[in-house]
């Protein structure tokens, strides 16, 4: 679990709509791994996996790679890699599909909920139309097509027709009665007539027809039987190439028919199917005189075949990559060298030559840096250093399977440490539950394994696994037979790291510094309970989150933490006198610089004033009362509360389950941002966990879809203020973010006058940073000069005076 402490260091159906994007968090957000751009305060960056793509095309001297959670792009003269984001190159996060319209020389990127950008060198338009639209059901656009000025959106609601001159949809083909759903997978026109590929098979109509979105002007295609659900559908050779699904699997056949309706499963292909990789046309083929002729590629994950112009069977030189697990693949036309793209789920875009020549380069993948995948459960951070746990429960708090592994993000590149062979019946550590980051050597970090028990690293590496046969762990049946589970680990101020063991005779204990476990006896009410994540306090108190409504517990050890026969402990619940939490449903435990514990239910926050009053006859949380609208109600009452961290200026980050994030005041009165899908970059509105950087005041927020961070405006503080000083400096014209004054202590007073000695500004720092945004009391920027920030900390006692400049 993160630490409580910060870490102080010195058409038809739709309506048109259309928007081209100018929101505010536009141009802030900047890239991940790559120094792209100056990461200001109040800017973001993802931190989004892109070694697994699932989809490629070429567009105009670049190639354009889909992943789960964005797009990147990879020059293919240089190969360098751009990233593209919500708020960095497009509107939205989760694309599905894309598309490139050469006579426009955009593209078309598609996305889960409907939307659809089109993204050229003039920014980016979003049509939100069928997102907005009241439609029962998925709304995923799952391939995109381009004839002339139209794309075809093969979608979970039919066929949607987007005029690409007008920026508009243009029509919608229903394709099916309402009462019989159908799923279009992907558009072709042959002859005068539409081929739609669906999941009832092919449908088709002819395309001088004007009423498409009528379903009766639809018929199966009665040159091709009744093979399956359609996956992709292409005319090459005279031939017709169509894949189909094979039920319940993931995997796929591909057929070759006549166009006397003959159809046979395509030699070299297993009949009983294959994971599908896509296929494509385009300049492959090595001639005798070094040009390169047109040919087919067929693609599983792991195998390539080839075809020419004739039909023939085309020798593959130099076989798939080893390494690769194919999705999709394309070929640039004029291509001279004879390179295939594959989109991989490792690797990114793998650039590949099936039939090298001199002059062909070795395979070689792109991508973006990135972590290894998006899964996150819960962080911990020192400092520049972040440790990331990948592992899952349900809510029940059943295993997951995850073998997501853990990884590190420093100095601005992940790392993936080796891990251990399992030492249960099943292959790969899995379910890696949670992580800490011990503060008296902060190259000591823990994991919990739901799976595996404790995992032990420093400087990076494994370097012991804790388990049932060498420490006090007890094996627990929470995957159907004995695992050594572990479920929350958290180091204390001393080092001793407590963790819990779930439905096992004794569920908590401490690893000392030594390295030696020690179990806790709780007696008989304390035995084969659930425990979940654990949190210790300033005080010394463990608390323990007790899933599945059972409310929260608390242990005293006494100072002792080897020596259980004097400790004491107790059980928190809704009941009055007992706790008097909101909900039973707890999920998170922070402790906030007045060493105030704030807690984490499914009906919102509440709060201990003083811990030591847990142990007392009638002990009952509080809660927040705000007036929202002028009417009076508890503190985010509605919201299941997943997460939470306490920035250096005491402030409350809290991470919900579908609100998004809200930072609140130090008293939680008031809120300073409330970040969500709709306002900021963040791909989900259930954030799992928030981890904070002290140092810089990045934030680091862990979604169901992905990790982001944003450079927060509270930093560690300097209680003698030796080195204040104004980022950046001087401020220029272009300059559009906060002014920043750094290097402050805690709540210090900041007055910003000009050469004169005239008041301009008076700010208060979140921790050891204030922020300005560099206008006067009229609104108006402030003009060129020299400007003085005068500082004191709250008692009047220490003061600092920095110059800037302001240049416009």
């Amino acid at each position: 679990m993160s630490s409580s402490m910060p870490r102080f260091t010195s058409s038809s159906l739709f309506a048109s709509h259309k928007s081209t994007l100018l929101v505010a968090w536009f141009a802030t957000l900047v890239c991940g791994g790559e120094l792209c751009a100056q990461y200001e305060v109040s800017s973001w960056r993802d931190h989004f996996p892109y070694g697994a793509a699932e989809e490629v095309i070429v567009a105009n001297g670049e190639v354009v790679a889909r992943t789960p959670n964005a797009l990147f792009s990879v020059d293919t003269a240089t190969y360098e890699v751009s990233r593209f984001v919500k708020g960095q190159g497009l509107s939205q996060s989760n694309p599905t599909a894309l598309g490139y319209d050469a006579l426009r020389d955009q593209w078309v990127v598609a996305y889960d909920d409907g939307g659809i950008d089109l993204r050229n060198s003039l920014g980016v338009t979003n049509i939100p139309d069928l997102r907005i639209a009241q439609v029962v059901g998925s709304k995923r656009i799952q391939a995109v097509t381009i004839e002339g000025d139209e794309a075809y959106l093969s979608s979970a609601v039919g066929v949607i027709v987007l005029d690409l001159e007008k920026q508009e949809i243009a029509d919608t083909w229903s394709l099916t009665p309402a009462d019989v759903p159908v799923d279009a997978r992907c558009v072709m026109a042959y002859e005068g007539q539409w081929l739609v590929g669906t999941n009832l098979g092919v449908l088709t109509a002819s395309q001088s027809d004007p009423f498409l979105a009528n379903p009766d002007r639809w018929e199966p295609w009665s040159l091709a039987p009744d093979l399956g659900s359609v996956l992709a559908l292409k005319r090459f050779a005279n031939t017709w190439w169509m894949a189909t699904e094979v039920p319940e699997s993931d995997a796929a056949v591909l057929w070759r028919g006549t166009d006397d309706g003959l159809w046979e499963v395509m030699p070299g292909w297993d009949e009983d199917g294959l994971p599908w990789g896509g296929m494509a046309e385009g300049p492959w083929i090595l001639a005798a005189d070094g040009t390169r002729a047109e040919g087919l590629l067929v693609a599983s994950c792991c195998q390539a075949w080839g075809w020419d112009a004739e039909g023939e069977s085309v020798s593959i030189d130099d076989p798939l990559p080893a390494f690769v697990n194919v999705q999709d693949l394309t070929v640039g036309s004029g291509e001279a060298l004879g390179r295939v793209w594959l989109a991989s789920t490792v690797g990114g875009v793998v650039t590949w030559t099936p039939q090298p020549s001199a002059l062909s380069i070795p395979t070689r993948t792109n991508r973006p840096l990135g972590p290894p995948n998006a899964a996150v459960r819960r962080m911990d951070c020192w400092n520049d250093n972040l440790w990331v746990a990948t592992g899952g429960v349900s809510a029940s708090w059943t295993p997951k399977f995850r073998s997501d592994g853990l990884h590190q993000f420093s100095d601005r590149a992940w790392h993936v440490p080796s891990l251990p062979e399992s030492a249960n019946d099943i292959s790969d550590v899995k379910d890696i539950m949670d992580v800490s980051i011990d503060p008296t050597d902060p190259t000591h970090v823990v994991f919990s394994s739901y799976e595996e028990g404790l995992l032990e690293l420093r400087d990076g590496a494994v370097v012991r696994v804790l388990n049932a046969a060498n420490s006090s762990i007890e094996l627990s049946e929470v995957g159907g037979s004995p695992r050594s589970a572990v479920s929350g680990v958290d180091f204390d101020t001393d080092g001793n790291l407590w963790f819990t063991t779930p439905w096992t005779t004794q569920c908590l204990h401490v690893m000392t510094p030594d390295g030696e476990t020690t179990s806790m006896n709780l007696g008989e009410q304390g035995q084969s309970l659930l425990f979940g994540d654990v949190e210790v306090t300033r005080d010394g108190y463990v608390w323990v989150v007790l899933p599945r409504g059972k409310g929260v517990l608390v242990y005293d050890p006494a100072d002792t933490p080897t020596f259980p026969g004097d400790d004491n402990w107790t059980i928190l619940t809704t009941a009055q006198g007992q706790g008097g939490l909101p909900s039973n449903d707890v999920f998170c435990i922070e402790e906030d610089l007045d060493e105030e514990i704030w807690v984490g239910t499914a009906n919102g926050p509440c709060v201990f004033y003083q811990s030591s009053t847990v142990f007392g006859d009638d002990v009952n949380a509080s809660q927040i009362l705000i007036s929202q609208d002028g009417n009076l109600q508890y503190l985010l009452e509605t919201d299941l509360i997943q997460s939470m961290i306490i920035d250096a200026g005491n402030r409350k980050w809290v991470g919900t389950a579908g609100s998004g994030v809200y930072v609140l005041a130090a008293d939680g009165l008031t809120t300073d941002h409330h970040f969500t899908v709709d306002n900021s970059p963040l791909p989900s509105n259930d954030v799992q966990d928030i981890a904070m950087d002290y140092g810089s005041g990045e934030v680091y927020i862990g979604t169901s879809l992905g990790l982001l961070s944003y450079r927060g405006e509270a930093t560690n503080w300097d209680r003698d203020m030796e080195d204040v000083r104004v980022m950046p400096n001087p401020i220029r014209a272009d300059h559009t973010g906060p002014i920043v004054i750094d290097g402050l202590a805690y709540q210090s007073t900041v007055h910003i006058t000009d050469a004169a000695g005239n008041r301009i500004a008076e700010l208060r720092s979140d921790g050891g940073r204030a922020t300005w945004d560099g206008l006067l009391d009229n609104g108006q920027p402030a003009p060129y000069g020299v400007y003085l920030a005068f500082a004191t900390d709250r008692n009047g006692k220490e003061g600092a005076v920095v110059k800037f400049a302001v240049i416009r």
